[in-house]
């Protein structure tokens, strides 16, 4: 998560480097400095930490393409600069490093009608979406369906039952502050590797505004997306602009897809 990166720039601990010079080059400023993808924004504007700690990389980098920071990174060495590009922001083989400051808590993994299918090690370490590394056998494939961290159980299911029609996101970043004051239409992503997808935004007004931080918006996709996961970014663009973006709280599926 973009604070828990945060947290290694201000408080970098031994091995840590590796990972934030290499991976950071590779994806994260990779991202940034590509003006269509700048996924990642939202969710550092939307942290605690000082930004000017991490502004200079930025403002160094903002106005290379992709390709020149790759050539930066062959000049400096970087192994990044040699592996082939990544569909995740932290590899799996560096979860422990980072979940280390709390023991991971085994528990169920079940399917949608409750029935115990094996046992997780740690629910931090399962995605929306997810196929491998599951520890289940079954006679089909399989996908983390949700998680659900309060009682501990990961929930798995057939592909297609992965489909929403559409999410509910908070903690929102908006430009200057200012929130819209009507719905629009605009392309959203829920994904760094995935594709904007146009959607309808609107204001949500939440039955129990205590599961929220700050103020709730509505998104329904035009087309159902498979796998939002809960706790990920939900990045609003129109040409090319990020116009906004927040924390996917939950997603649904409307009453013509059940």
């Amino acid at each position: 998560t973009a604070n828990s990166l945060l947290k290694i720039i201000e408080e970098p601990q031994p091995g840590v480097t590796f990972i934030f010079l290499t991976r950071y080059i590779d994806d994260v400023l990779s991202t940034i400095i590509s003006r269509s993808q700048c996924f990642f924004v939202p969710s550092f504007e939307n942290t605690n930490y000082n930004w000017d700690n991490i502004k200079d990389i930025f403002e160094n980098y903002y106005e290379f393409e992709r390709g020149e920071v790759f050539e930066l990174a062959k000049k400096a060495n970087l192994d990044a600069a040699n592996r082939e590009e990544s569909q995740d922001f932290i590899g799996e083989e560096y979860f422990d490093l980072l979940f280390a400051d709390k023991p991971s808590v085994p528990g169920d993994i079940i399917d949608l009608d409750g029935h115990v299918l094996g046992k997780h090690r740690g629910i931090e370490h399962y995605t929306v979406g997810q196929r491998r590394g599951l520890g289940v056998a079954l006679s089909y494939p399989v996908y983390v369906h949700s998680i659900d961290a309060k009682n501990n159980v990961v929930v798995l299911a057939p592909n297609d039952a992965l489909d929403s029609d559409g999410l509910i996101a908070d903690n929102f970043v908006w430009p200057g502050d200012i929130e819209p004051d009507s719905s629009f239409r605009a392309n959203v992503k829920i994904r760094l590797a995935s594709k904007p997808v146009p959607a309808v935004i609107e204001k949500f007004v939440p039955e129990n505004p205590e599961n929220f931080t700050g103020s709730a918006w509505k998104i329904t996709f035009d087309e159902p997306q498979r796998a939002v996961a809960p706790g990920q970014s939900a990045v609003i663009y129109r040409d090319g602009v990020i116009l906004g973006g927040g924390i996917i709280n939950r997603a649904f599926k409307t009453e013509k897809s059940l």
